[in-house]
């Protein structure tokens, strides 16, 4: 879906997108739409393609083809319309004149839009394509995402806005429904009427916690991003918004993210602010005993230097109007329903987020004003403020252009570490971004700066629903980040791609996901790591401690799963295997990430498949237990080694480890 309220988008709500790698040997003659239609009479008719631009680096060249005639290149063919979309930067479609058809017979023909080259420079080839237009009339020229044809008709004329709103919402529902059903069906989600009964079944059987438990923790891990607009909203949809809370707080939910503290999302001038949205979702977590992680910032556009767009940083003339909307927002939000203050969202990712001629002085500025009125509002706080919320930081990149980690790099050297109590970074989990919460901790070191907490703002996984475990334990443990806040709490139709990763789907029907979010919460939430199971048998495994009477069960958890051949580094075409696993004492029960109870076998073994799950236990396993930093450098050996070799997780290393 590719809409808003305004009318604006694609012409019918939704567009053909292709953007991926180019695969010969998947679409050896490239990708390609195919339309059949049918003409009135033989003559010269005048085609227009809505589309990507073939003359731009940033999207692929086409051609199209007649029938079963030659194909006609349209490379270099100049837009003949303004680009037209949402505002900049996805205002996607130009139309384009690809020429006039002289059609010899009536009836049917067929019209084929083939992208077979990448993209400039790339080896990816990306084309978005929204809509055709074949005319006889050599005058006419189409402007805009309403062609004759679009299904898409606006709002009723003298709607109020609440009918607009209520308008907009249906008809982006109906637009997603089309394809929501085969997307989800070429995924892990197992999605149908008896996994949302199981869910249920199981979820409802779990207790909810007492509303003062969660304030009575030593820490709050837990945490759910997606409860916010435009996910939930104030006055629509209550019902079953509230029974989605109700099931999370059974999961374990202990805070949720949400932005609308956004100066641009509050109004414009201080004192004036619409409260209502933040309200709604405050109560909501109030009522189920969660506490609010507040993204902030980000002054309207008039107010910012984004030259238009408000995810910029503020101009100085109107820092007097960024006190007051700092002080305004936290006179408004008791102490106590905050699980921390985020300033801003991926702010490293300059040509996204923080754009225009922001600087990250600017936002060490926005640092220093926020941490002063934190003093003034909470001079007893308890509660961190975080900063970067850092994503393209992941990985060594974009340095030339000032992006990543250089940003990062040069608001420390703006001053930015004297601002913050800890630092919020995204996507971490996966093994390719193992070395981010590393990098973070020794650019702080060498310059001298005492160690801070991390925490992971925003994380998501899109494989099996149950590697939702082992995010969490590989956040939590093996890169000891402070909380984990998951992405997100409903499926998300974004710009045309499917966010499947919800807990639950589009109609607040819970998924199997929403399982393995409580089997972590069970497994982790109350303890501490005492070590790492020795990865040589193909076993990534975490032995936990109770450290606290709020950690459900026996003293010990044990989360664990094999590892598949891709995690490995193996060259396999078997992807995930399982590991027999001795040594247990004291074991009292096995629970996989479904909540199952999983049994031993006659000899006292336990079988760990590639899917997370957890042994209680009243004592230790007896097994070599390694730190993460031993863990992490011995399956880099493994892995390496087995890759030259050939050997397989689980099988012995030439020197017999």
């Amino acid at each position: 879906p590719f809409l808003n309220e305004k009318g604006q988008g694609a012409s019918g709500g939704m567009y053909f997108n292709i953007d991926r790698k180019t695969d010969a040997e998947k679409a050896p003659e490239g990708y390609y739409a195919q339309y059949d239609f049918n003409i009135p009479a033989p003559g010269a008719y005048h085609v227009w393609i809505a589309a990507t631009p073939f003359n731009a680096g940033w999207a692929s060249p086409c051609s199209i083809r007649w029938d079963n005639e030659p194909a006609i290149d349209l490379a270099g063919r100049r837009p003949y319309s303004p680009p037209y979309g949402f505002d900049h930067p996805r205002a996607y479609f130009f139309w384009t004149k690809a020429g006039v058809k002289n059609f010899t017979k009536a009836g049917k023909h067929t019209l084929r839009v083939i992208a077979d080259r990448p993209r400039g420079n790339t080896d990816n080839i990306r084309v978005f394509l929204d809509a055709i237009a074949l005319t006889a009339d050599p005058a006419w020229a189409p402007r805009g995402n309403r062609p004759p044809g679009s299904p898409w008709k606006g709002v009723p004329k003298g709607a109020t806005p609440e009918e607009r709103k209520a308008n907009f919402r249906k008809a982006i529902y109906d637009i997603q429904m089309q394809t929501y059903p085969a997307k989800l069906a070429e995924t892990n989600e197992e999605w149908n009427p008896e996994t949302t009964a199981e869910v249920l079944r199981k979820m409802k059987a779990r207790p909810l916690p007492a509303p003062s438990a969660i304030g009575s923790r030593k820490q709050l891990r837990f945490g759910l991003h997606g409860i916010e607009k435009p996910f939930v909203q104030a006055g629509a949809d209550e019902e079953r918004t509230a029974a989605a809370l109700d099931l999370l707080a059974r999961a374990g939910v202990e805070f949720l993210r949400t932005a609308e503290p956004c100066w641009h999302r509050l109004g414009n001038v201080p004192g004036t602010f619409d409260y209502r949205q933040l309200d709604y979702e405050m109560s909501l977590a109030r009522k189920h005993g969660m506490k609010l992680m507040l993204t902030m910032g980000f002054a309207p556009a008039q107010y910012g230097k984004g030259r238009g767009n408000k995810l910029a940083a503020c101009k100085p003339e109107y820092y007097g109007l960024y006190r007051d909307y700092l002080d305004d927002l936290f006179r408004h939000v008791p102490e106590e329903m905050i699980h921390s203050v985020e300033l801003a969202n991926e702010v490293d990712a300059s040509h996204v987020w923080w754009v225009g001629d922001s600087t990250p002085e600017d936002y060490v500025e926005e640092a220093k004003m926020t941490c002063d009125a934190l003093k003034r509002a909470y001079p007893n706080r308890k509660f961190p403020f975080l900063g970067f919320s850092a994503t393209w930081s992941s990985v060594e990149r974009d340095r030339p252009e000032g992006r990543g980690r250089a940003w990062v790099e040069r608001a420390f050297d703006a001053g930015a570490d004297r601002c913050f109590d800890a630092y919020s970074l995204h996507y971490t989990w996966s093994p390719p971004k193992w070395g981010f919460a590393d990098w973070m901790r020794a650019e702080r070191a060498k310059r001298g700066f005492a160690p801070k907490p991390l925490h992971n703002s925003e994380e998501s996984c899109y494989g099996h629903p149950g590697d939702l475990m082992k995010l969490f334990a590989r956040n939590l443990f093996l890169q000891d980040m402070e909380s984990v806040t998951y992405f997100l709490a409903r499926d998300f139709q974004e710009v045309g791609n499917l966010l499947y990763s919800g807990l639950f789907d589009l109609n607040w029907q819970p998924k199997l996901r929403l399982l393995a979010y409580a089997a972590s919460t069970d497994a982790m939430r109350g303890r501490k790591l005492v070590g790492m199971a020795d990865p040589a048998t193909g076993l990534e495994a975490y032995v936990l401690e109770k450290e606290s009477d709020d950690a459900y069960g026996p003293r010990y958890a044990i989360v664990g799963w094999a590892l598949d051949r891709a995690e490995e580094g193996m060259h396999s075409s078997q992807k995930a295997h399982s590991v027999n696993v001795s040594g247990w004492r004291g074991v009292r029960e096995a629970v996989n990430w479904r909540l199952d109870p999983v049994p031993s076998n006659s000899d006292g073994s336990i079988t760990i498949p590639n899917e997370p799950l957890t042994v209680y236990a009243d004592e230790l396993p007896e097994w070599r237990l390694l730190t993460p930093k031993e863990w992490r450098e011995r399956k880099v050996a493994v892995t390496v080694r087995g890759q030259d070799a050939g050997i397989l997780p689980g099988q012995a290393l030439p020197d017999g480890r």
